[in-house]
């Protein structure tokens, strides 16, 4: 059988201690799980039993659902971290811009790792924000802010993103 270019090679394990950057990002990602829990768990009593579950594009609401749904995002944004947290141990197994080589793998492996941290940061406070504002716009408390908070994730989101791209092509280049 013929391997293709795409067969898996082993990447080199290489120990990556945390900065403190690293460690601030990871006490805001704690952070945003907590601040979205505890929320929940102090207004979910005062929830009615039917709450907006879905909105449009102008902020108005198109579907309802019961309050359970506000349990289920806080479910999902604790799996989601933790998730994310397991994977950002194993970084010899992504997939990289370049061939992970002795020499780049801890330049490399370092990006990757930060780039799931803010990936976590960010999506664990969107979903955080989510919560809060569905769970205050149930009891009339606020105005829709769904469209501020989701375009406001998605723009940092890909500026995230395409900071990962262009540092690790930089990277590339100064290996070369």
């Amino acid at each position: 059988m013929k391997k293709s270019q795409y067969y898996y090679q082993r990447q080199p394990k290489v120990k990556i201690d945390m900065t403190l950057t690293d460690w601030l990002l990871e006490a805001l990602i704690i952070m945003g799980v907590i601040v979205g829990t505890v929320v929940t768990v102090l207004k979910y009593e005062n929830l009615p039993d039917v709450i907006p579950t879905k909105y449009d594009f102008s902020g108005n609401v198109i579907a309802y659902g019961g309050k359970v749904n506000i349990l289920i995002l806080v479910g999902l944004m604790i799996v989601m971290y933790l998730f994310l947290v397991v994977i950002n141990r194993f970084p010899h197994t992504f997939n990289y811009l370049v061939k992970i080589t002795e020499q780049n793998a801890y330049k490399q492996y370092k990006l990757a790792m930060s780039l799931i941290r803010w990936i976590n940061l960010e999506m664990t406070w969107l979903i955080s924000l989510l919560i809060i504002n569905d769970i205050y716009i149930s009891l009339s408390e606020n105005q829709d802010r769904t469209q501020i908070i989701v375009i406001a994730s998605l723009v940092a989101m890909f500026a995230t993103i395409a900071a990962y791209f262009i540092k690790a092509i930089r990277l590339k280049e100064d290996d070369l």
